[in-house]
């Protein structure tokens, strides 16, 4: 037995002589940022070995991602170094949960007033209960109080029915209404000896709450007149949480479904990334049944986990929610649902199911809701549209009547949609990892040392860095900034090449670029002591060429289909962490976005986190939503024959 000693956390895990670095930590909860899930593609999995002890010699992998420096200074790959004895690791970049803010509304204003309480999903309502009245049991009394179907009213002491079909409680609600009286009338309360004082009411009946969920009696609890744990009077006020289920990133939203006001939000890494940044590596570890019950798994106790939090930090509990709402891609709907993805991977790219009916949260594994409550997925559009772009359209407004309006949600799978002529088209495109970091020889995510913008100075180019940290990378926002910044000085031409003859010999700007055994590279930011140069080279420039054009030739395709131009577009939408931080004008400079005139620019932030939001607190909002996913076109762009061409042209960067 060897060990894996992580001296900068002060942990020694056991593992097997033969085992890589990775599959030890990973038993051991310590997930090494792996994009291609170790397959040794990405080299992104960079560990630290001290002296080099314990430790496989490199392999030829290995000798193709790191340099000679890297090397020299005990860098290795995670999945290819083997362990041998003990080790002294220290891991560059891990999968670890922590609030990312980048990607999360922090603002919930634009709720205020939206909601009027004829629309509201869930509604608290308390009446009072005479539990002495001749009806045969308290479901009866329970009924009439709230005027449930089957019983309408009292005359002269006799309990009439109503024509409609008799309302039968379920079983867990059933069990609500035994607890509930139980409580109300135990002989404690007559006494008064309680610690929750029970409200009393004046016809000396008492008073219990019953929570409904789309107009239906979902639960019933008697009213205490003792504040609540979150300091609110009144008794206890329905909660709801409200999910983005992400590729990279989870993000839940605790809600006040009294008032529709947000309450709280967090954001984590979603685990599943240790199998892959991309969703076909995910798709691929679900084949079996064990691999797709892990992914299920792991994403569920991560929003458990996330949920757990919320509800701490604002001193509640999960009996308080009654309804979960969620929004995420088509891959990730059925991953966190233990469906099978697997024909997502293949032509013709069916998903198993587009939607699925609402059911308890308990069936879904969720812990962190009243069993009695409601959990809900938003419809899919397509294979690879999902239901966060469902809400995207949502948030923007989008209708068969909309002025022109272009929403882009920008990623590995970015999804597009367009309103105009009396249609709403969407697609999807495969822009591969670019813009997250990943085949980038310095990507990383937009992570403390990532430089996220570039500028250019006086004489040289300044880079922001995210956190008070020395670069360690590049990510996507930055990558943008920087080749529109080389571009417009001429260091790069119109068809990604380097072109250093342009730039003056003695501009500081020209010193960056150097060559070696590899070809030519632009500096960034020389290493320190933390690691190797932040470099751009010719093969990252080929990369986000590639992305931006899968991503403008989507563009370009629906905006022939619906037949306009895009001059005539009222509105661009850019939706997503990424939309928020992106250099617009840099985008548009490098041919990202189409040059579109007069058109307003937007940015959403999480739209789609706005979306279900959107569905949880409004029946309005959940209703648009269905019939959103019922307008909506979807459009293969695989199937156009204009796609090569668009393609192809969208290759350049340049402004049109």
């Amino acid at each position: 037995m060897a060990s894996i000693i992580l001296s900068t956390e002060k942990m020694k895990i056991p593992a097997n002589p033969g085992d890589t670095i990775s599959s030890a930590l990973g038993r051991a909860g310590v997930h090494v940022y792996a994009p291609c899930a170790g397959r040794g593609v990405c080299g992104k999995c960079k560990v630290v070995v001290e002296g080099g002890l314990g430790i496989s010699a490199p392999t030829e992998i290995e000798l193709a991602h790191l340099s000679a420096n890297e090397i020299a200074s005990g860098v290795r790959l995670a999945c290819q170094a083997a362990i041998l004895g003990d080790a002294d690791v220290t891991v560059l970049s891990r999968v670890a949960p922590g609030n990312q803010n980048a990607s999360i509304l922090t603002d919930s204003k634009w709720l205020d007033n939206q909601v009027e309480s004829a629309d509201a999903r869930v509604e608290a309502k308390t009446v009072s209960i005479d539990p002495t009245s001749s009806a045969r049991s308290d479901w009866e009394r329970i009924s009439l109080a709230f005027g449930l179907p089957k019983y309408c009213q009292i005359a002269d002491g006799i309990l009439s029915e109503c024509p409609e079909p008799a309302s039968i409680p379920t079983l867990k609600l059933a069990q609500s209404v035994g607890e509930a009286m139980a409580e109300a009338t135990s002989p404690a309360q007559s006494a008064g000896t309680s610690s929750s004082s029970i409200v009393p009411c004046a016809d000396n009946g008492i008073a219990l709450t019953g929570v409904f969920i789309d107009g239906k009696l979902a639960d019933v609890f008697a009213a205490t007149a003792k504040p609540t744990r979150r300091g609110e009077s009144g008794g206890r006020h329905p909660l709801g949480i409200a999910l983005d289920i992400g590729t990279t990133t989870l993000v839940g939203y605790l809600v006040n479904l009294a008032t529709n006001t947000v309450i709280g939000v967090k954001g984590t890494v979603n685990p599943q990334t240790a199998h892959g940044a991309d969703l076909i590596s995910r798709i691929a570890y679900s084949q079996s049944k064990e691999g797709l019950e892990t992914l299920r798994l792991e994403v569920i106790e991560a929003v458990n986990e996330l949920a757990n939090g919320l509800l701490a930090d604002a001193d509640a509990s999960p009996d308080d929610v009654y309804l979960v709402g969620a929004v995420g891609n088509t891959c990730m709907h059925h991953l966190f649902c233990g469906i099978s993805p697997s024909r997502l991977a293949r032509l013709p790219y069916a998903p198993a199911v587009l939607e699925s009916a609402p059911c308890s949260p308990a069936e879904v594994g969720l812990a962190c809701a009243n069993p009695r409550g409601k959990f809900f997925f938003l419809p899919n559009i397509a294979g690879f549209v999902g239901s966060d772009a469902l809400a995207v359209a949502l948030v923007s407004g989008m209708s068969e009547s909309s002025a022109p309006t272009l929403a882009i949600d920008i990623g590995t799978n970015g999804e597009i949609m367009l309103a105009a002529n009396g249609r709403i088209l969407a697609c999807s495109t495969a822009a591969g990892p670019a813009f997250e970091g990943v085949n980038i020889s310095c990507g990383m995510i937009a992570a403390p040392g990532a430089i996220d913008g570039v500028r250019m100075g006086k004489d040289d180019i300044e880079c922001q860095v995210i956190g008070d940290a020395s670069p360690r990378g590049i990510c996507g926002s930055g990558l943008i900034s920087l080749i529109a910044v080389l571009r417009e000085a001429g260091m790069i031409s119109e068809t990604g090449a380097f072109d250093p003859d342009r730039v003056d010999p003695g501009s500081p700007l020209r010193s960056r670029l150097i060559k070696d055994q590899a070809g030519l590279q632009f500096v960034l930011a020389k290493s320190g002591s933390q690691g190797p140069d932040v470099v751009l080279t010719q093969r990252d420039v080929r990369e986000l060429q590639l992305a931006k054009a899968a991503i403008r030739a989507g563009v370009e395709i629906l905006l022939a289909e619906i037949g306009i131009e895009a001059e005539e577009l009222s509105q661009i939408v850019l939706a997503g962490a990424f939309g928020t931080y992106l250099d617009t004008e840099a985008a548009t400079a490098i041919g990202l976005l189409p040059d579109a005139g007069d058109a307003r620019l937007v940015s959403l932030g999480n739209a789609a986190g706005q979306g279900v939001i959107s569905a949880l607190v409004s029946a309005k909002a959940y209703r648009e939503a269905q019939n959103l996913a019922k307008t909506i076109e979807h459009v293969e762009l695989g199937a156009s024959p204009l796609f090569m061409e668009a393609f192809t042209d969208s290759m350049l960067l340049s402004r049109g």
